[in-house]
């Protein structure tokens, strides 16, 4: 939490992805990816 908060500080956008979702990437890694980059490009 404090790398993602100094990141953040620094003026990035950060999106974590658990390993949990990489199992069943069409459910939960790819809209989620998709939706973060369309809302931060």
């Amino acid at each position: 939490r404090r790398n993602l908060k100094a990141l953040r500080a620094d003026g990035w956008q950060v999106l974590v992805i658990w390993e949990c979702w990489v199992r069943e990437p069409e459910k939960k890694v790819v809209g989620r990816l998709e939706k973060f980059l369309l809302e931060n490009l």
